[in-house]
């Protein structure tokens, strides 16, 4: 697979507002020097160590599940990642990394087809993952079950997600927790399926997570739910989760999407499946300090 370079949006960020030249003056400050004055030193702006990709679109047939996948450039390694769809009836049934990849499956429950898309997030630091044991699924609704991996003793984790070994059990929520990752799944036929979580973990740095506003998921509807990052520090994964108990069992929210949207949090999208029930969704977000001017850690992967 040819590896993708860094965004564009990446190198603006080592540039200063206005228009700068590669002297760090503005053209109308240049003009307004005096002759032989000597250039400023170039201005030296923090670089991020961690940054987003958005992985290509793959068409999902109708009733089946395809997998998409995000990739890293050179020296970047994943911190996080999730899956992105804005068509209902497009569900997550995987997310997980794979080496400087991070994949996705996606359940298409239309009868048309449907797009879908991976997303990582890249990090220049170290980082290792962790898998937890793999449990059954109850046959279908309205049992569902849960699983945790946990970070070593010394270790935090950046992001994390799961894995399910067939495209009809589906995800209530996969999400991060002080010490691991945790993901709830429910399966949508009467085989038993298989569901496991992973986490990304580091240490050295600190993460903390930081969880959004409660939002409202009405009856056969749709809600988008976000958590943002304090200023000066950076994502590095995130995940959500939609309540599950209730009166209506055979019913639930199941995520759509879980990446950093537009407008730079972490956002999880989730389906309503209730005709008569009212669900909640909470969005969570992993987030580091950004890195000092002049200070950069490099990963020793490569």
């Amino acid at each position: 697979m040819t590896r993708l370079t860094i965004p564009a949006a990446l190198a603006a960020l080592v540039l200063t507002a206005g228009g700068t030249t590669a002297g760090g003056m503005t053209a109308a400050a240049q003009a307004q020097a005096p002759a032989g004055a000597a250039a400023p030193a170039p201005a030296r702006q923090p670089s991020p160590r961690h940054f987003g990709v958005r992985g290509p679109d793959v068409l999902v047939p109708a009733h089946d599940s395809a997998i998409a996948r995000a990739e890293c450039p050179a020296g970047w390694e994943p911190s996080g990642g999730g899956g992105v769809s804005g068509e209902l009836g497009m569900f997550l049934n995987a997310s997980s990394i794979n080496g400087y990849l991070w994949e996705v499956s996606y359940s298409n429950e239309t009868g048309t087809p449907a797009y879908a898309s991976a997303y990582v997030v890249c990090s220049q630091l170290v980082h290792e993952s962790f898998d937890s044991q793999r449990i059954y699924l109850p046959r279908h609704s309205p049992w569902t079950d849960a699983v945790t991996a946990t970070c070593p003793q010394g270790y935090v984790p950046s992001g994390g997600g799961f894995w399910t070994d067939a495209g009809d059990a589906l995800t209530l929520g996969t999400y991060p927790t002080y010490t691991g990752w945790h993901t709830r799944g429910v399966s949508a036929t009467t085989d038993p399926r298989e569901l496991s979580s992973f986490v990304v973990c580091i240490t050295g740095a600190p993460h903390v997570i930081h969880a959004g506003a409660v939002v409202d998921l009405p009856p056969n509807g749709e809600a988008i739910a976000r958590a943002f990052c304090p200023a000066g520090e950076e994502v590095t994964g995130g995940g959500g989760r939609a309540s599950f108990n209730g009166t209506d069992p055979d019913h639930y929210a199941l995520l759509m999407s879980s990446w950093i949207g537009y407008d730079g949090g972490w956002e999880v999208t989730a389906y309503n499946t209730s005709d008569i029930e009212h669900r909640n969704l909470v969005a969570n977000v992993i987030c580091t300090p950004a890195v000092q001017v002049g200070v950069q850690g490099a990963s020793s992967r490569r």
